[in-house]
């Protein structure tokens, strides 16, 4: 059987191999060279494919594992919320005020529809926090071996 030459096919081949070699962490030239390495080339060039294209594909599967990922969230979300719903049916059929406003309240969670909260940080006992800058500390220490060795070679 002949192989299929289609564009579109050469493509989703490609990114099939680069979507493997980028889940196993290679960066993109190392994702060039494998694929160069396996026979995966650019047909009508007989080259390796480019740089260019790699960082292509690697940006069309980010942009399609992050979709994937959001319609995985909503689903969850929306299984939830029905499960919320039905709580709440099953709540208000045996007239448990408690487990209304519970399944109410995750409902608003769920759906973000509280307020945000005001949260501030601060130091021991509600004071300004004490920033320790390393830098600073670095550049004493360096200035004190600077002067030693200044006076050790005023010695000499």
């Amino acid at each position: 059987m002949p192989l299929n030459n289609s564009q579109e096919d050469i493509i989703a081949h490609r990114r099939e191999a680069v979507a493997r070699l980028r889940l196993r962490h290679l960066s993109q030239r190392e994702i060039c060279a494998k694929l160069a390495e396996e026979g995966i080339i650019n047909i009508e060039e007989n080259k390796p494919w480019s740089l260019g294209t790699i960082n292509l594909d690697l940006k069309s599967l980010d942009a399609q594992w992050k979709r994937q990922a959001m319609n995985h969230v909503t689903a969850k979300k929306g299984l939830l919320l029905a499960e919320y719903y039905e709580v709440l049916r099953v709540a208000w059929q045996s007239d448990d005020l408690a487990i209304i406003l519970r399944a109410c309240k995750q409902i608003a969670e769920l759906l973000g529809l509280d307020a945000p909260e005001r949260t501030e940080i601060s130091g021991v006992s509600g004071g300004a926090i004490e920033i320790n800058d390393a830098r600073l500390a670095l550049a004493e220490a360096i200035s004190k071996i600077g002067g030693s060795t200044e006076s050790q070679g005023d010695n000499k």
